[in-house]
């Protein structure tokens, strides 16, 4: 769960590789996001699955044939909710994420979204890892708004003070294709050492 201004944003299980679920299953919808749609129907958010070009055994053209039935499904079942295509995961040589874009399935599927979701990292200032730029290279000729459904800079030696700055920055910065932003991660307790350089202690952010 990703919190939003007035909304909610959650991420299938479903669909996401490194949950140990790396394909879309219609079937596993219904107890993942029930609950939240009913407690938020009017602003919910649903972003089906999460970075599948992270295990390069995919096919996108498999994983799209999933996605399109896990779509319709959420058309009918969470008929006011918001549909966002799973960011995919960036980086700098962009093969895979390419690849992906360029799968006529996949773009296929990307269309009957309602949002793109867009993954985007820094190491201490953004874009330094050049990943926005990237995506908005793979995106330019789909005509869907962007939801920036993660970022965050992983510097574990940036106060939580100055992130906010920059995150802050970072926001009025984007393009105007993107209506929303949810950054990586508001936590009060990390149990590992990449939730370490992410983190922006729940305690500070309250202070």
């Amino acid at each position: 769960l990703i919190g939003l201004t007035g909304a909610t944003l959650v991420r299938t299980v479903t669909g996401d590789p490194s949950a140990g679920m790396p394909f879309l299953h219609v079937e596993q919808l219904a107890q993942q996001l029930d609950p939240w749609y009913a407690m938020r129907r009017h602003n919910l958010y649903i972003e089906l699955g999460n970075e599948p070009n992270s295990d390069a055994a995919i096919d996108p053209s498999g994983y799209a044939y999933h996605m399109v039935k896990c779509i319709n499904e959420c058309r009918a079942r969470y008929p006011l909710a918001t549909i966002i295509a799973g960011g995919l995961l960036l980086d700098t040589n962009s093969l895979s994420a390419q690849r992906w874009v360029n799968n006529k399935e996949y773009r296929a599927a990307l269309l009957l979204c309602d949002m793109i979701g867009v993954h985007a990292y820094a190491f201490h200032n953004f874009d330094d890892t050049t990943q926005l730029a990237l995506a908005e290279r793979l995106y330019a000729d789909i005509p869907k708004p962007r939801a920036l459904t993660e970022y965050g800079i992983n510097d574990v030696q940036t106060s939580d003070a100055i992130k906010m700055q920059r995150y802050a920055q970072f926001i009025c910065s984007l393009p105007p294709a993107y209506t929303i932003a949810t950054f990586y991660h508001i936590a009060d307790i990390t149990d590992n050492a990449n939730d370490a350089a992410y983190a922006i202690e729940l305690s500070a952010e309250l202070a």
